[in-house]
């Protein structure tokens, strides 16, 4: 859209790490948890495992435990201050969980809030069952920290990844579905990109140093390069 300059970064996430990489703490603080405990639970969870994951990992760890679990158990239920989640409030959770909603602007220019099933409900599972056994596991070698953490894990019984890996499966094979007809558009493009940059490389190695490449509009000249590979054609533009 020509809105930022040339040597614009091709992404917005180089914004997300001028910074630097946030901290355990930072990346937890960034859900409003009301209760504390929890909160000093989730970041010590994340710690112990910060030598085991990257930093993707962690971060995603992170969002889960603290965004997608513990804070909208907290908007759920106001006051939680426990692990052990009452059976009700368990498959509240799970429930909301398994949908993800997204505010967007109606044809009348209303704001409408658009529920869609969350593709990935079986991952935010997993990772809670494992905040859940990893605290029972770590208990029996430092009981003193963990054991008073133990509990049931709420999420124990739903997760089953055969139906999922079924539903993936079946959207996988619908994209390809819906790409196939573009192939011969894919390869006829890619073939004259291919035949057009040999052209030029041909172009480039018949012209002597200092002097235009042929095809390109004046734009590139053969560049004096001498402690090149003798196997490399350089070109510089002008």
């Amino acid at each position: 859209m020509g809105v930022f300059p040339e040597d614009a970064p091709a992404t917005i996430r180089a914004f997300g790490l001028a910074a630097g990489r946030p901290s355990i703490e930072e990346l937890v603080d960034r859900y409003p948890i009301r209760c504390r405990p929890v909160r000093d639970l989730i970041v010590g969870y994340l710690r112990e495992r910060q030598p085991s994951l990257d930093y993707t990992s962690l971060d995603a760890v992170s969002r889960t435990l603290a965004g997608v679990f513990w804070t909208r158990i907290e908007a759920l239920s106001p006051g939680s201050d426990s692990l052990r989640l009452p059976l009700t409030l368990a498959h509240a959770w799970k429930t909301d969980i398994a949908t993800r909603k997204r505010t967007t602007i109606g044809p009348d220019g209303t704001a409408v809030e658009v529920a869609s099933p969350r593709l990935n409900a079986q991952d935010e599972l997993i990772r809670v069952r494992a905040f859940y056994l990893d605290i029972a596991q770590w208990a029996a070698e430092e009981p003193t920290r963990w054991a008073p953490r133990v509990v049931p894990c709420p999420s124990d019984d739903e997760i089953s990844k055969a139906k999922d890996r079924k539903h993936r499966k079946a959207r996988m094979d619908q994209r390809t579905r819906e790409r196939i007809p573009f192939l011969p558009v894919l390869t006829g493009t890619v073939d004259r990109r291919r035949r057009a940059v040999a052209g030029l490389l041909a172009a480039a190695e018949h012209t002597r140093p200092g002097d235009l490449i042929p095809d390109t509009a004046g734009a590139l000249c053969g560049a004096v390069a001498p402690m090149a590979a003798g196997h490399m054609t350089w070109a510089e533009e002008t």
